[in-house]
């Protein structure tokens, strides 16, 4: 038995910025310039390996803050505020807007020799020094971006959207911007744990060989899912076991764990339920497979190995 992967299509956008320009406050002048879009892309590792880290987006940036009529740096201070959609946890973790709400981290520092802070909002950060232009190290700030894996893998897919506005400056009076970020989760689904089906167990009451083997669905989100199955050896509308040109049909049902088993036609799409949350079901199983051969199937074959490959496909709905 064989395990089909629905692909694995991903994308969590950023940041989007606003056109920046140079500001000056009575002799302070502030600027900020260079800072793009902050793009997540989830690799297809983050969907493969349960143990992925978090995922990491840094955007360095250009600030710049002087005396204006003595080209003098001057140090300067930031300071974020929550904007629509988004709300803050504390310890720098926020919140964006939508249903099932995305969790992530932000922290900032002023320049390379600066350690990373959580970003406080409603809180002047510490001073840090000014500079005159890009080419000076003080002028490279930073923004960091952090996002769990396992957050991702357990929001429901869809669009969400948010905004901070940051503020630099002395007492962040000088310079005013507003950030907006946007995150996109596609649909996604996976299958893990199916392990090939040895049938050789009878079952008397029902004169047929009867196998059964648990495996996981994970969708993003734990939303609805669809399978089908196609085998190497179909005819028609039966599912065949293979030795050399000799052919027995067997019976393929599925369902969710717990639940009433469906029979499936080769290349029929059923709908089984909910997918697990999490990548590998916290290891256990949520879905079964049966394969049934029956006595009346079996009769006057030559001995031997019989095989299929079983393809099975799962998409999210």
């Amino acid at each position: 038995m064989q395990k089909f992967i629905a692909p694995l299509c991903l994308l969590l956008a950023g940041w989007s910025q606003h056109s920046l320009s140079l500001e000056c406050n009575s002799n302070t002048c502030a600027e900020i310039s260079a800072l793009d879009t902050i793009t997540i892309i989830p690799t297809e590792e983050m969907f493969t390996n349960s143990n992925t880290p978090n995922l990491i987006v840094v955007e360095d940036y250009c600030a710049f803050s002087y005396e204006r009529f003595t080209n003098t740096p001057l140090t300067y201070d930031v300071q974020f505020r929550t904007e629509s959609g988004t709300t803050a946890l504390g310890n720098g973790d926020y919140r964006i807007g939508g249903s099932g709400r995305l969790r992530f981290n932000l922290q900032w520092r002023g320049n390379p020799d600066r350690a990373y802070a959580n970003v406080l909002t409603n809180r002047l950060s510490e001073d840090t020094e000014g500079a005159l232009n890009c080419s000076q190290r003080n002028a490279q700030a930073s923004l960091k971006v952090s996002v769990s894996a396992n957050d991702i893998q357990a929001t429901q897919p869809g669009n969400y959207s948010g905004s901070l506005s940051m503020d630099m400056g002395q007492g962040s009076g000088t310079y005013h911007s507003r950030v907006n970020f946007e995150v996109r989760l596609p649909k996604l689904a996976k299958i893990s744990r199916l392990n090939d089906v040895v049938v050789e167990t009878r079952n008397n009451n029902n004169n047929a060989y009867v196998e059964d083997e648990g495996f996981c669905v994970f969708v993003w989100g734990g939303g609805n899912y669809t399978v089908s199955a196609e085998g190497s050896n179909d005819a028609g509308t039966r599912f065949r076991l293979m030795n050399n040109s000799n052919a027995i049909n067997y019976t393929l049902r599925l369902r969710q764990t717990g639940r009433n088993w469906r029979t499936v036609r080769p290349n029929q799409s059923i709908t089984l339920g909910g997918g697990h949350p999490q990548l590998n079901c916290n290891n256990t199983d949520n879905a079964d497979i049966r394969i049934r051969v029956r006595d009346s199937d079996i009769n006057n074959k030559p001995s031997g190995v019989y095989r299929d490959t079983l393809t099975l496909t799962v998409a999210p709905t």
